[in-house]
């Protein structure tokens, strides 16, 4: 807990959180419930989290590193169709809208972090903005106290 502050939603929720922010917008409401499921430690191997996004959306996030099958999807259902990510860092895409089908391919970089680095280096020597801003995540990090607030930690 010293050094990452917490668990699964604080090493990989996090970034989940991003995307749906990225998605979906601000967020008015969450609730969560971490704890551990399997393993005996300080930081939770399991959490879950459900948003109300100001858009209108409802989400809900679920990590864990106390599962067998390792499961790393986004399914957004909407009034017109929906879309589909297998796997978030693989880059393959299905959307359904109206009963007609559209795959997409968007590969990542060999290194996933690597644009994040190269575009903060640019932003600093331009002086603009980098794409994820300290606001950003400032707001993910308030939205995971805000999880764990509500579930109490690990347990």
């Amino acid at each position: 807990r010293d050094r990452n502050g917490g668990g699964v939603m604080m090493d990989f929720g996090c970034h989940r959180i991003e995307v749906l922010l990225n998605l979906l917008g601000p967020v008015d409401e969450v609730r969560g419930v971490a704890g551990n499921t399997l393993f005996r430690r300080e930081v939770e191997d399991t959490a879950t989290a459900c948003f109300r996004f100001r858009s209108g959306p409802i989400g809900m996030l679920a990590v864990s590193v106390s599962v067998e099958e390792p499961h790393d999807t986004l399914d957004l259902y909407g009034s017109e169709g929906s879309l589909h990510v297998p796997v978030l860092n693989q880059g393959t895409l299905r959307v359904l809208h109206r009963g007609e089908e559209r795959r997409e391919s968007h590969p990542p970089h060999a290194n996933l972090h690597q644009p994040l680095v190269e575009d903060f280096a640019r932003a600093v020597l331009h002086g603009r903005e980098p794409e994820v801003s300290g606001e950003t995540g400032l707001e993910v990090q308030r939205l995971i106290e805000m999880v764990y607030g509500a579930g109490g930690g690990a347990s």
